[in-house]
């Protein structure tokens, strides 16, 4: 059914476990994590969009049989937490426009030496 996450059509057909099912379900909300990431990237966020990658966040971690589902979700938490107001600015400006690409590195300073 188009428009549909796989994980529903899997579900629905009663072929595949409850554990793959699962899986794709987690995958999905990966790939959307990336997504509204992006949209914060280039300033065409909404301001909703930081309560739904917490919201994805939330059911990503603690919920994937791959330790690397958890190394996606992990981050966003505290950054959320501590730069939200970054994560405003997403919603209206880039962030090529707002931080320095040069200054935000971890060796911006010896390079300047």
């Amino acid at each position: 059914m188009e428009g549909e996450s796989l994980a529903v059509t899997l579900k629905r057909s009663g072929q595949f476990p409850p554990t793959m099912i699962h899986m794709v379900a987690v995958g999905e909300k990966a790939g959307q994590l990336e997504q509204m990431l992006e949209r914060f990237e280039h300033g065409t966020a909404a301001e909703a969009d930081i309560e739904t990658v917490d919201e994805i966040c939330k059911q990503i971690a603690g919920r994937s049989f791959c330790a690397l589902g958890d190394a996606a979700a992990t981050p966003y938490a505290p950054a959320l937490k501590y730069f939200r107001e970054e994560f405003l600015a997403g919603t209206h400006t880039a962030a090529s426009e707002l931080f320095d690409p040069v200054a935000a590195t971890v060796f911006a300073g010896a390079a300047a030496r």
